[in-house]
This record gives C-alpha cells, structure tokens and sequence, in this order.
C-alpha cells in the first residue's frame, strides 16, 4: 500500500480510486474501494479535500467539524461516516456510497419537467 496518490495505480493510502463522483469548491469526492487483508474489499465514498486548502486551517476545520457533525447522525436515510484522516497533507472523510442520484438531481430533472415534487412531513 502506498501513503500517496500515485496517477497511474490511481491510489491513495488503503484506498483504491475508481471514479470521481463529484467536486466541489472545497473538496472532490471518489467512489472508493477499501481493501483489506484476504482479499476483502468495501466500496466507499471518500471526500478529499482539495490540495490548496490543506495548509489552510480554517479549511481543514470546517472538514473535520463536518466529519464531527456527520458522524453523531443516525438514520436509515443518512450515509454513515467511518473515518476521518490526513495522507501525506491531504485530508479526508471515509463514508458510506449509497449509489443512485442525489437529491440535486432529482430536483432539478423535475424542475426541466416541470413537475413538482411531493413533500409530506409526518
């Protein structure tokens, strides 16, 4: 296992990178595997925050006050977060991947559909 990113194995720490699933201005986010001894391996969502902002601490906080936050959360509709860590200055949060389109999505399909979408609270 390697502690870096390295472009062509396309890894980082424990990490193998698949695909990356979405960026933002903070932070991308891959679908991951995680591997494991015996040949075990989890598919995973791993957000890694954007390499100019790992020197900046207020960046690095708001990630590591995100993971804090996340992870007090319990319910069969949240993604569950596993880790949270640094690899060679980059740092990042392992969670739950729940395939399928996100809310955003689906929202705005409906929005090009012009249909709207039913909201009930109980």
């Amino acid at each position: 296992m390697t502690d870096e990113f390295v472009e062509g194995e396309r890894t980082f720490g424990p990490y193998r990178l698949l695909r990356r699933i979405a960026v933002g201005g903070m932070a991308e986010i891959h679908l991951a595997k995680a591997r494991g001894i015996g040949g075990f391996e989890k598919l995973i969502a791993l957000k890694m925050i954007h390499a100019h902002y790992s020197a900046d601490e207020h960046f690095v906080q708001m990630l590591i006050d995100e993971a804090k936050i996340s992870v007090q959360l319990a319910h069969v509709n949240i993604g569950q977060i596993f880790d949270l860590g640094c690899i060679n200055e980059t740092y990042y949060i392992t969670m739950e991947f729940i395939d399928g389109a996100d809310l955003f999505k689906i929202l705005r399909r409906a929005s090009e559909i012009d249909r709207d979408m039913p909201i009930e609270v109980d």
